[in-house]
C-alpha cells in the first residue's frame, strides 16, 4: 500500500498533536521501565483518551505548536503536494527533539521527572534540522516551477538525510544495553510512529496464502524448506462470486461468550500487474466515528475545520465505496516481482472482533477440504511415513475412503518440476 499525506494546516497540526499523544505515552512507558519495541501505542485517536490525559496533551501541544518555527514547518507540510513515508520521517525527525523537550517540560511541572533531566541529554539546538528544511522549502518554492522543484528537491534531500539519520540511530542503538528504552523513546520513535499510522486507516487484516499450483522450483526452495516440506492441496468450494474454503471462525460475541461456526471464506486472487494502491491518509480514516475524527483530526484548536473532512460532512457514498475499493486493492496487490507465486488470499478481518491474539487467528478447516498432500523432491521418507499415518488416522476418524498423495519430481526433458499422483493404496478402511 502506497500511503501518502496531503492536507491543509488543520490536519497537519493534528498529526503533530497525535505525534505528541504517542510520545507522551512512550515517555511514560520509559519512566515506568516497560517500554519495548512491541508495545508502541497505535490505533487510538486523541479524542478517545481520558479527560485527564487530554488536558496534559493539550498543554504539551500548545507549547509545541505555538513555537514560531514550528508554525513555519507546518506551512511546509501543508504545501499543495503529496508527502510520502520517507519524507514524512525526515520532517518528524527534525521536530522530534523539540517535541521531546516539550513533553519533558510538562513532566517536570507535574513532578514526574527531576529538573534538568532530558533537556541536557537531547541538546540545545533542537530545531536546527527543522530550520534547514524550512530554508530549503522557501528557496525552492520561490522558483517558477516551485512545487515540482520542491517535490524533486525534497525527495533527494530526504534520501540523503535518511542515510544520515540511520547512522545517528545506530549510535543510539549501540548504547541500548546501557539505557534500556532510550532508543525507543528517541532515535527509534519516528519510524515506529509512521508504522502506527496505518492502523488508523483500515481495520487490521490477516491472510492465509494459497497458490494455483506447486511446480515453481524457487518457491519450493524457499517456502518449501529447500524441497523437503509438504504442500497441502485444498478443494475450492463454490461461492456466488468465486470460490472459497470453509473455516471455523468467530461469528458473534455475546454475554455468553464468543460464538463460532464454519463460514466459507473467499479465495481472492492477487494482482501483479497493477500499481500499488495509493491511499490518501487524511481522507482514509475508516476505523473511527465521525465525532472522534472531527475532535482528533478535522478541527484545530481555533475551531477551524479542515477541507479533508468534506466526505464526512456530505456523507458521501462515493467516498465510502472508494475507501473499501482501495482497501480491497491494497490487500490483493503485489509487485510484479512476485508474479510466479500466482497467489490467492483468504483474508481475515473484522471491525467487530479483535484478532490481535494469534490464537484467535488459528482457524480450523474441515478435513474434507484437504484434497491431498504433495511431497517435495527432498521430503525424507521418515517424514512421509509419519504424515501418512496421521492421514490414515484422520480418514478413519472421519470415515473418509479417498485421500490423494502426490510426489514432486524433476522432469529432465522439460527442465521443470512436475507433480505425479501416487496410485498406491497406503491404507484400507474397514
Amino acid at each position: 500500500m502506497d500511503l501518502y499525506w496531503h492536507g491543509d494546516e488543520v490536519v497537519w497540526k493534528n498529526l503533530l498533536k497525535h505525534y505528541l499523544f504517542c510520545l507522551i505515552q512512550r515517555a511514560s512507558q520509559y519512566l515506568d521501565g516497560v517500554i519495548t519495541a512491541d508495545n508502541f501505542p497505535k490505533g487510538v485517536c486523541c479524542a478517545e483518551a481520558s479527560s485527564e490525559f487530554q488536558e496534559l496533551l493539550n498543554r504539551v501541544y500548545l507549547e509545541f505548536i505555538q513555537n514560531e518555527h514550528v508554525k513555519k514547518h507546518v506551512l511546509v507540510l501543508a504545501a499543495d503536494r503529496k508527502i510520502r513515508r520517507l519524507e514524512l520521517e525526515v520532517h518528524l525527525g527534525a521536530l522530534h527533539n523539540f517535541a521531546l523537550i516539550c513533553v519533558g517540560a510538562e513532566f517536570r511541572r507535574q513532578g514526574y521527572i527531576p529538573e534538568g533531566w532530558l533537556s541536557d541529554v537531547v541538546g540545545v539546538d533542537f530545531l536546527g534540522a527543522s530550520k534547514n528544511i524550512v530554508d530549503l522549502h522557501e528557496s525552492l518554492s520561490s522558483e517558477a516551477d516551485g512545487i515540482q522543484l520542491l517535490t524533486v528537491g525534497t525527495d533527494i534531500a530526504s534520501r540523503a538525510i535518511s542515510g544520515l539519520n540511520l547512522t545517528r540511530r545506530y549510535k543510539v542503538w549501540d548504547q541500548k544495553p546501557n539505557n534500556a528504552g532510550w532508543y525507543e523513546l528517541t532515535a527509534g520513535f519516528v519510524s515506529e510512529f509512521c508504522n502506527s499510522l496505518e492502523y488508523l486507516s483500515y481495520p487490521d487484516w490477516y491472510v492465509a496464502c494459497f497458490m494455483e499450483d506447486c511446480v515453481d522450483a524457487s518457491i519450493w526452495g524457499t517456502y518449501g524448506q529447500n524441497h523437503s516440506a509438504i504442500c497441502l492441496k485444498f478443494k475450492a468450494e463454490p461461492l456466488a462470486d468465486g470460490a472459497g474454503i470453509d473455516f471455523f471462525k468467530q461469528i458473534s460475541d455475546g454475554t455468553g461468550g464468543p460464538g463460532y461456526d464454519f463460514r466459507r471464506m473467499k479465495l481472492q486472487k492477487v494482482s501483479y500487474d497493477k500499481a500499488l494502491t495509493s491511499v490518501d491518509f487524511f481522507r482514509s480514516f475508516g476505523n473511527h466515528s465521525a465525532p472522534v475524527l472531527f475532535d482528533s483530526w478535522y478541527i484545530d484548536e481555533s475551531g477551524k475545520v479542515s477541507n479533508c473532512s468534506d466526505h464526512l460532512v456530505n456523507e458521501s457514498d462515493e467516498w465510502r465505496n472508494s475507501y473499501w475499493r482501495s482497501r480491497q486493492e491494497a490487500v490483493t496487490t503485489k509487485l510484479a516481482d512476485w508474479h510466479s507465486e500466482r497467489e490467492y488470499r483468504v483474508i481475515l478481518e473484522s471491525s467487530l472482533f479483535d484478532f490481535s491474539d494469534p490464537a484467535k487467528r488459528m482457524l480450523k478447516y474441515k478435513f474434507d477440504s484437504l484434497e491431498g498432500l504433495v511431497f517435495g523432491m527432498a521430503t525424507p521418507d521418515e517424514e512421509k511415513m509419519k504424515v501418512i499415518r496421521v492421514i490414515e488416522t484422520l480418514c478413519r476418524k472421519h470415515k473418509r475412503a479417498e485421500f490423494s498423495f502426490y510426489q514432486a519430481y524433476f522432469n529432465a526433458a522439460e527442465q521443470k518440476i512436475n507433480i505425479q499422483k501416487l496410485n498406491s493404496k497406503f491404507f484400507t478402511l474397514e
